[in-house]
Formats: C-alpha cells, sequence, structure tokens
C-alpha cells in the first residue's frame, strides 16, 4: 500500500456523470481508481469470489473527499457512504487500511465474514462504525424464492440473527445495506411475486401472521 500514483486526466460522460481523474496505484497492487464530482469507485483485481484480502492506500481515507467510496472486488462490491468514508477516515488517521471478505456457502446458506482495519484497529465494526455500507455479493436466488440476510452474533454465549435490510437482488446477486462490518449470513425464503404499477417485479417474502 502507500499512495496513489500516475494520475492522468480523463473525460467520461457530462456533467455530474463526468470522470474527471484515473488513478492508476503502484501495479503489484492491482487497484484502479475512478473519480467523478459524486463518488469515487475502486476496481480490484485481487481475490477470488469467495475471498479478499487486501490494503488500501492511505489517500482513499484521508478525510478531504466528503464523498461515497465503493469497492468494486470480485467477492464482493461495498459503498460507503459520505459519513462513513469520513469515519473511517478519522480512525485511521493516515494508516493504510486493510479489508478482509470471507465467504462459504453451504446448502444454499451463505455465510459472509467482512472486517476493516488500520494496523490492528477495527475501524467500522460495531463500537466504531458511522454511517452506512452497502454490500453486493454473488448469491444465486432459485426463482420463486426471495433472498433473506442476517446479522449473526454471539449473545450471553449464545447465537442470534437480526434481519439485515435487503435493498436489491437478481438471479445472481443480492445488495443489503448494513450499519457496520460482521458477519452476515444469507439464505432464501419462499415469496410471492409483486407487480408495481410500472410493470417491475419483484419476489417478496410470505409472511405468515403469527
Amino acid at each position: 500500500a502507500g499512495t496513489l500514483t500516475d494520475k492522468a486526466e480523463i473525460e467520461i460522460g457530462e456533467g455530474n456523470e463526468k470522470a474527471v481523474w484515473h488513478y492508476t496505484y503502484a501495479q503489484q497492487s492491482g487497484l484502479s481508481v475512478m473519480e467523478s464530482g459524486e463518488a469515487m469507485t475502486v476496481a480490484m483485481e485481487s481475490g477470488t469470489e469467495t475471498d479478499l484480502n487486501a490494503a488500501l492506500p492511505s489517500d482513499l481515507f484521508d478525510g478531504s473527499e466528503e464523498k461515497p467510496l465503493t469497492l468494486n472486488a470480485p467477492a464482493a462490491h461495498v459503498t460507503f457512504d459520505a459519513q462513513a468514508v469520513q469515519s473511517i477516515a478519522s480512525q485511521a488517521n493516515g494508516k493504510d487500511v486493510q479489508i478482509v471478505i470471507s465467504e462459504t456457502e453451504e446448502e444454499s446458506i451463505k455465510t459472509v465474514q467482512i472486517t476493516l482495519q488500520a494496523g490492528e484497529q477495527n475501524v467500522f465494526d460495531e463500537s466504531s462504525a458511522s454511517g452506512t455500507a452497502t454490500i453486493t455479493v454473488p448469491y444465486q436466488v432459485t426463482e420463486g424464492y426471495c433472498p433473506v440476510v442476517n446479522l449473526v452474533f454471539v449473545k450471553a454465549g449464545e447465537t442470534q440473527k437480526m434481519p439485515v435490510k435487503v435493498t436489491g437482488y437478481d438471479e445472481y446477486s443480492v445488495t443489503f445495506v448494513v450499519p457496520h462490518f460482521s458477519t452476515y449470513e444469507i439464505s432464501e425464503a419462499p415469496g410471492v411475486k409483486v407487480t408495481f404499477m410500472d410493470g417491475t417485479e419483484v419476489v417478496k417474502e410470505i409472511t405468515i401472521p403469527q
């Protein structure tokens, strides 16, 4: 890790959609950064579809950018909102940030573990996080079913689960929003197809009254 290098100006799109800078960070890191007036996106070549362990240069969290930051890797797409970016920057205090993602799947249940550290300090866990992160992970949803995401944690020696908001999904991926990184479990439940007035359709989980 370290600092971003080889800054080159490019123009893509118009107005607020125009990407005004493209950074290529040290070749061995496999990172490239696209920055527009509204957001910053980091393309990461490292890792696999189930694992990522990568160092992010301190420049990405220097506190000067009040805009969302998206990390695109084979294992997941993660978008920190502007508040989260500022919070991480204040805690990292100029240090490089390490993101680790581990995914396992068994019998249509995927477990996703994510950590973000600066040195040995967690900078986006339950006790330190501010803002939110939107996560998209590969997951094959069965036709007629919908995804269910739960936060998995241990309390008083017992494993417990808490529902997490799913904001979107398709046949191959699931997107959900979290207030901090932890362990998340993705499964699927029988659903019912809902058709909206504009003709779009989505499968919603069937809720059975207690």
